[in-house]
């Protein structure tokens, strides 16, 4: 039987030591975040096909390795994308491999360089026009199509919405573990890069286009902050009863009156960031580093907090940007291929960071090899606070990672990493 007293109590400690790091306080003891996205199905048994549609069996799957594992705080869950809205409106985009597990994504972005001077001029126009029928070939038709796409459309919509909400109130409730993910947060030229024009495309016309892409981007940033506003009310859903004032602040200042609606201090604002790998330091100073400081600051003044995935490997240099130029303590920092020794030296105390096991080893290499590394990560890590153990990529294939190497590092820092 769920005893829903020592779940709350659970849930309000981790929430704790999860804000307490990201503030660079110093815990009761090193958090354990996952960093586990479809690889939760297969723990579970099951695949993307035998959740699809029943949101009580998918979200369940995805809480069965947090009853086994120890954490502290889940990365998101549920599957993040809707696989059949896509192909209700005729879409691959994304789209389970042959393992049944892994969530994939196909590249579709029929943007041309042509239409960056329309974007400059009316981006919602523009998207609604030209771009969504291009990419979704049933909105490609007579008003009478397009209605009757928009509403086969709304069942697979409104089953990911349930599962959002289900998934959130499930961990709370059911095993006290808080969801780190509480919104999105997309930078302006990864817009281009993730959505409309796609990686080749941005990278040749970083160079080939500049000028046109930066009126562009400017005119698509503010749209970066509506989309703060909405993932941040759909991924907090359901609202406690005290948190009414705050739901009501949010419809007003938030959708009645177009402003900025306070943002809660957890769960945080994701945001991924794909396009820096694929810039030079000089292209990233012009083209990244204003937008990247702008949404920080915005969010942190709300009363948010980013999650800011450095995807790649950045460098030095733009890693000694961030530090210097994003308002102190705006930021947790998942570091991926840097390496996080350097990253924790650069970013001191200014800014929290997240990650360093890596995956591969996880995988490949003996539990005393992991628990040792595991340690190392704790010692030069977290004397100062900080720092959130996680592993250095997401889990997505059902190989990608030995789980009890990743069981015996878990528990080895739930234990080990105490402050008091």
């Amino acid at each position: 039987m769920t005893d829903f007293k020592k779940n709350k109590q659970l849930y309000q400690e981790r929430v704790k030591r999860m804000t307490d790091a990201a503030d660079n306080k110093v815990p009761d003891r090193i958090p354990v975040c996952s960093f586990i996205e479809s690889y939760a199905l297969s723990y579970a048994g099951t695949t993307i096909n035998d959740v699809q549609g029943h949101i009580l069996k998918h979200v369940k799957a995805y809480g069965d390795i947090y009853k086994d594992i120890y954490f502290d705080c889940a990365y998101v869950p549920y599957l993040t994308h809707s696989i059949k809205m896509g192909q209700t409106l005729g879409s691959e985009v994304f789209f389970a491999s042959d393992d049944g597990v892994t969530l994939q994504h196909k590249e579709d972005c029929p943007m041309v360089p042509e239409d960056y001077k329309k974007i400059a001029e009316d981006p919602i126009l523009w998207i609604l026009d030209e771009f969504i029928p291009r990419k979704f070939p049933k909105y490609d038709g007579t008003n009478d199509e397009q209605l009757k796409s928009f509403f086969s459309s709304l069942p697979p919509f409104l089953e990911f919405a349930g599962t959002l909400v289900a998934g959130n109130f499930y961990f709370e409730k059911f095993l006290g573990m808080p969801v780190a993910v509480g919104g999105s947060a997309e930078m302006p030229l990864d817009f281009f890069f993730d959505f409309l024009r796609g990686f080749k495309g941005t990278v040749m016309d970083v160079r080939r286009h500049k000028d046109d892409l930066i009126l562009a981007k400017n005119a698509i940033a503010e749209y970066s902050y509506d989309l703060i506003k909405m993932t941040h009310l759909m991924m907090t859903m359901p609202p406690h009863i005290k948190d009414l004032p705050w739901l009501l602040d949010y419809g007003v200042n938030g959708v009645v009156k177009g402003g900025n609606p306070k943002l809660k201090p957890f769960p945080w604002i994701l945001n991924p960031c794909h396009m820096p790998p694929f810039l030079s330091d000089s292209q990233f100073e012009e083209l990244y580093l204003d937008d990247f400081v702008a949404i920080a600051d915005h969010i942190q003044k709300c009363g948010g907090h980013m999650f800011t995935v450095l995807e790649g490997q950045w460098g030095e240099q733009k890693l000694k940007w961030l530090n210097e130029r994003v308002p102190e303590h705006s930021v947790t920092f998942v570091v991926e291929n840097d390496d996080i020794f350097e990253a924790k030296k650069i970013f001191g105390t200014r800014h929290s960071i997240m990650g360093g096991m890596p995956l591969a080893m996880l995988r490949e290499s003996s539990k005393s090899e992991c628990v040792d590394y595991a340690k190392r990560l704790v010692d030069e890590l977290g004397p100062d606070g900080g720092y959130v153990f996680a592993t250095d990529k997401v889990l997505l294939a059902p190989g990608d990672v030995d789980i009890r190497n990743y069981a015996a590092v878990n528990e080895f820092v739930h234990v080990y990493g105490q402050y008091k």
